[in-house]
């Protein structure tokens, strides 16, 4: 008896008009499983970069491989031959390159540049309203715009500059805000002459009593910058002698408006009497370790300073 044949046989199908796939073996690596792309290549076939990359044959780690990967700190690999050099090897571009700045090296460029604008403005060298052009200034200070760009924020954050249709300037102080900065000088400063005449050492105090000739000067054949510099230095001397790191920073983030080459021109003779006077008595008052009366005589001096800038600043 003759065994009925298959409609799909030879034909490819199946019962029932379904197609069968019919797959080529081979090993499924990538693509469509069990298709021609997937089969080794013939001996002697040049392969390209793609599939190169599909038959790559897997590398196999020696005993002094994984030695030495484990003594590599990161955990990458380095060869026996890289090892005995000191490390990983370098890239030629690497080499063609040099060095790379380290961020400590660039951010300490950022904080030079920072302190000398913020100095030159403090101090009036670069007045109100005055436009700062980043080009400008990096070609002055012969650095990049990159440092000089990260200052700039630094400044606009202090409330120093201010930017208007996409330039810098200087800020203009208004006179209410000149009042609460010398108001907040008061508090600050005041505090830190009585922490002085309390903490100041002997050293300390031999200090502010050697600026007591300079700080006492009246003379108005003195220049107005020798006159800005001896008042800093003296301020200085006895904010330091509080020994409060903390307080010290403060004071100086505050002395955004402060006896500068401007207010310093405004000041009379009387006025510049009244102010030596002022700081001999601080002195004194250090020296004797009289505390209420140091703060107190700081608040005066700092209220007579904010007197002659109101009357006479225009």
């Amino acid at each position: 008896m003759r065994r009925a044949r298959d409609p799909g046989a030879g034909s490819g199908q199946t019962p029932g008009n379904c197609t069968r796939v019919r797959r080529v073996p081979g090993p499924a690596v990538r693509g469509r499983p069990g298709t021609a792309h997937d089969r080794p290549p013939a001996p002697g076939t040049r392969l390209g970069s793609r599939a190169r990359g599909r038959h790559r044959t897997p590398r196999v780690l020696t005993d002094e491989t994984e030695r030495t990967r484990a003594a590599t700190p990161d955990g990458t690999h380095t060869s026996p031959g890289q090892a005995a050099r000191g490390g990983r090897g370098r890239s030629r571009m690497a080499d063609t390159l040099g060095p790379k700045p380290t961020t400590e090296t660039a951010g300490g460029r950022t904080e030079e540049i920072y302190w000398q604008l913020r100095q030159e403005i403090v101090h009036g060298t670069l007045r109100p309203n005055e436009a700062l052009v980043e080009a400008d200034i990096a070609e002055r200070l012969n650095v990049s715009r990159t440092p000089v760009r990260e200052s700039m924020q630094r400044l606009a954050a202090d409330g120093l500059i201010a930017s208007r249709r996409r330039r810098w300037f200087v800020h203009e102080f208004s006179p209410e805000e000149v009042a609460e900065i010398y108001e907040a000088r008061a508090a600050l400063e005041g505090y830190a002459a009585r922490l002085a005449v309390q903490r100041a050492t002997e050293d300390q105090r031999a200090r502010i009593l050697a600026c007591r000739e300079d700080a006492t000067l009246v003379a108005d054949g003195l220049p107005t910058r020798d006159r800005v510099e001896v008042n800093e230095r003296f301020h200085s001397l006895v904010t330091a002698a509080a020994n409060n790191a903390r307080l010290a920073n403060l004071i100086e983030r505050n002395r955004s408006f402060y006896f500068n080459y401007q207010v310093a021109a405004l000041y009379s003779t009387e006025d510049l009497a009244e102010s030596s006077r002022q700081h001999s008595d601080l002195i004194e008052a250090v020296c004797a370790g009289e505390a209420d009366l140091a703060e107190r005589i700081v608040r005066e001096h700092i209220a007579h300073a904010l007197s002659v800038i109101v009357k006479k600043l225009p």
